[in-house]
């Protein structure tokens, strides 16, 4: 992440290089060979298919790439406490539901538009479809 973060700065003038040589230590690392632990070699054999098609680096590559899940984490904590402190997870049929109908809130408050996110619930709940927002 500092390699990525010095090159935003302007401040990498070896960043072609040093992000090949990243490439080569991390596919290094990740070479098949056998490991004494199985959860181990599945976790390898994991991490080296994302590898072999350019996806652990990629965002050396791509700025719209987020070099972390932080975002996503942060998207997700707010569910995952309504979660814990409603009990809805202590069964399987509470977990399938939470995690349906926070589905269908994101769905709504990302492809809403101009629709308020309690009309698009109202509409849900009585069967209207839900539409996509037109871009």
């Amino acid at each position: 992440m500092e390699l990525r973060q010095s090159y935003r700065r302007g401040e990498a003038s070896d960043y072609v290089a040093e992000t090949e040589r990243l490439r080569r230590e991390v596919s290094y690392h990740l070479r098949d060979r056998p490991m004494p632990d199985r959860d181990n070699g599945r976790l390898q054999n994991e991490l080296g298919w994302h590898d072999d098609r350019g996806n652990l680096l990629r965002f050396l590559d791509d700025p719209g790439i987020e070099p972390t899940n932080n975002r996503a984490e942060r998207a997700l904590r707010g569910a995952v406490i309504a979660r814990k402190v409603s009990h809805c997870s202590k069964n399987e049929d509470g977990a399938d539901a939470f995690s349906a109908f926070t589905s269908v809130i994101r769905t709504l408050a990302r492809n809403g538009g101009d629709q308020p996110l309690v009309d698009g619930l109202c509409g849900v709940f009585s069967g209207a479809p839900v539409h996509a927002r037109s871009t």
